[in-house]
């Protein structure tokens, strides 16, 4: 009789520790589960072309990056060469496009990019499209002539001297903030968080409603 009640004891215990074991097992797969599709979904914004990382030189990515928004019939508004922010602006009909570029060595450059809708659909699918399009440029290794593609913009220079560094360029029409002003030379900000110099004859003062929270406003002529 003891000897029975004992194996019956024994065999609940079992049943507990093989119930508890199953319910610690399905934990630990849900977990794992859950993690994945962390993963996929971390995966899938890569895929998706919003980050890339390219093993070429960060002068050939943005330049041949610019001849690639041109092919897709989006006009460029502003290339920055800052340390602190290199970056790609380009709009189209219903479309804006940003591209920034961080050197990770000298000869592999990563790419980040984004595409916002103005109104209605966008000019082309995602984001994706955009680094396709890039890609196969690259792989033709051909590098486009930055005078060329700058050749109607504004050049913004590192100090009030012509002769000094140009560290952007910005398109007829961009409104920029100025932070410095005078006859020759007017002290402007720029998105990636610098400053640069422009020739006052090159701007206009913007309408009123384009006018930003503080500063002097203006417009490329």
């Amino acid at each position: 009789m003891n000897i029975k009640r004992l194996h019956d004891t024994e065999t609940k215990k079992c049943r507990f520790l093989l119930l508890r074991y199953k319910i610690t097992l399905l934990a630990v797969l849900l977990f794992v589960m859950s993690g994945c599709s962390y993963c996929q979904q971390g995966a899938k914004t890569f895929i998706n072309g919003r980050e890339q990382s390219i093993a070429k030189p960060l002068r050939q990515v943005m330049l041949i990056s610019g001849r690639g928004l041109e092919d897709l019939n989006l006009t460029i508004t502003r290339m920055e060469f800052l340390d602190q922010g290199r970056l790609i602006q380009a709009t189209g009909y219903n479309t804006e496009v940003n591209l920034r570029f961080d050197p990770l060595t000298r000869s592999l450059t990563r790419l980040h990019g984004k595409a916002f809708t103005k109104q209605g659909i966008r000019d082309f699918s995602s984001e994706k499209v955009v680094f396709n399009h890039i890609s196969e440029l690259l792989s033709q290794d051909n590098l486009p002539d930055l005078r060329k593609m700058t050749a109607k913009m504004i050049p913004v220079y590192q100090s009030s001297d012509t002769k000094s560094r140009v560290i952007a360029y910005l398109a007829c029409g961009v409104v920029v903030t100025t932070v410095e002003g005078g006859k020759k030379w007017k002290k402007i900000e720029l998105v990636s968080g610098g400053t640069g110099y422009v020739l006052t004859a090159n701007l206009k003062p913007a309408p009123p409603d384009s006018s930003p929270s503080t500063g002097e406003d203006l417009r490329w002529g």
